[in-house]
């Protein structure tokens, strides 16, 4: 029997106006090779999983077996050449995050994903920081500061350049996220935000929302969106960018949560799905032949 090797590929496809919904792995003994003639087909998950091997030896005893042993090629072969994968996924844009992705819940840390430029007493580009009530900047009525900013919580933290000084001032958050590969078409991005004391939000350049309104902005997330497919988005780097336009000098930060979802496309390569379908054909053809040359003789 071959061994069965090649790439793994995801599948959700409509082949011979059948809608095919299951993980099939599919390797070189699932043709025929019980002598029944039938394809085991091991269903465990949402969309088509195919293991191609790329060496494949037919051992049939009967014509009906080759013949179905054809009609699985020809169909793992369609299957494969209409083959468009789209696995979901997902980008966490939100600000307060550790180097593993989780929200700090804790003042004065490093955001690993958002930058901040322009801040008072700030030179060149530093990455943000959470700000917390222990914090000088966090606006509360303990600091003399009203009404309070939107607490932390789980999703997302408040950030700002320097945490421990009242003032930070106007200032350019930034954060970035691949979509190289991604099927532009399926991308979308949604959260929440909020700012300190005004401001704006955009991505590559192109305005999503501005805060206020309402008025007094930090005391609420207010949610904003970038709907599915919008030509915002681009291959490769996107950047999303809030802009602190207004200060009063005491006690500023912004703060995100949101998501960037999209599906990513991959095309089984069509030399591979050729090659593979063509070898296996004249492969079963020759055994065809064979056995009924066989037949004849005994005949």
């Amino acid at each position: 029997m071959g061994e069965a090797t090649g790439t793994e590929i995801s599948l959700r496809v409509a082949c011979f106006s059948k809608r095919l919904r299951h993980q099939l792995p599919i390797t070189a003994s699932t043709f025929c090779f019980d002598g029944m003639g039938e394809n085991r087909l091991n269903r465990r998950s949402p969309v088509y999983n195919f293991r191609v091997s790329a060496k494949m030896e037919i051992l049939l005893g009967t014509p009906d077996c080759v013949k179905r042993t054809l009609h699985s090629i020809l169909g793992l072969s369609c299957l494969l050449a209409v083959a468009n994968i789209a696995a979901a996924s997902t980008i966490n844009v939100s600000t307060g995050q550790d180097g593993l992705g989780n929200i700090w819940g804790s003042g004065n840390q490093i955001d690993t994903h958002w930058t901040v430029t322009g801040a008072d007493s700030e030179t060149g580009t530093n990455p943000a920081r959470t700000v917390f009530p222990d914090n000088a900047d966090y606006c509360n009525t303990s600091h003399g500061c009203a009404p309070a900013w939107v607490a932390n919580d789980s999703l997302s933290d408040w950030i700002a350049f320097n945490p421990n000084a009242t003032a930070n001032g106007t200032g350019t958050y930034t954060t970035t996220f691949d979509l190289s590969g991604a099927n532009l078409s399926t991308a979308s991005l949604s959260g929440f935000w909020t700012i300190d004391d005004q401001g704006t939000l955009t991505l590559n350049g192109h305005l999503i929302a501005t805060l206020p309104p309402p008025s007094q902005p930090w005391t609420v997330l207010t949610p904003f969106s970038v709907s599915t497919g919008s030509s915002d988005f681009v291959a490769g780097i996107n950047t999303l960018t809030i802009q602190i336009t207004a200060a009063d000098n005491f006690e500023e930060g912004a703060r995100l949560n949101g998501t960037v979802s999209f599906s990513a496309n991959t095309v089984p390569e069509p030399s591979s799905i050729l090659l593979f379908a063509s070898g296996a054909l004249a492969l079963a053809g020759t055994r065809l032949r064979r056995w009924k040359t066989a037949q004849s003789a005994r005949q």
